[in-house]
């Protein structure tokens, strides 16, 4: 007897569709958060670049005493992190790692009651 199994499809490769309404909105919320993002990121990686941009006086802070353009010292680490999330990224979405899908799914799929969620929530406000 041959059933015919029926396939269930992955919650993680299901399509929600979306309006343009939705879509302009998404967008006007990402790229003002975008430039705040790397306006941030460029303050850590060249810090005297804004100190120096900003400074109600330049004649104390001259070309020779100050590099505009030398990297701080969290600089590195930050790259390469954010170097390692790109990739990350990349191997999700070109479906190349399965493990990496299922981690992901199993992060969507996370669910904490809403009693949990507001004790953590006070927990770090508090702190």
């Amino acid at each position: 007897m041959d059933e015919k199994i029926k396939e269930t499809p992955d919650p993680i490769e299901t399509k929600i569709t979306t309006s343009s309404r939705q879509k302009i909105i998404s967008w006007a919320v990402f790229l003002p958060t975008l430039v705040v993002v790397c306006i941030n990121l460029i303050t850590v990686i060249f810090p005297a670049l804004i100190t120096r941009s900003s400074s109600p006086l330049p004649e104390i802070l001259k070309p020779d005493i100050i590099n505009p353009f030398q990297t701080g010292t969290l600089s590195y680490p930050l790259i390469a992190i954010n170097l390692i999330l790109l990739g990350i990224g990349i191997l999700y979405f070109k479906k190349k790692h399965q493990g990496l899908r299922r981690l992901v799914g199993s992060i969507h799929s996370f669910d904490l009651s809403k009693k949990k969620t507001l004790a953590t929530i006070i927990k770090i406000l508090a702190i």
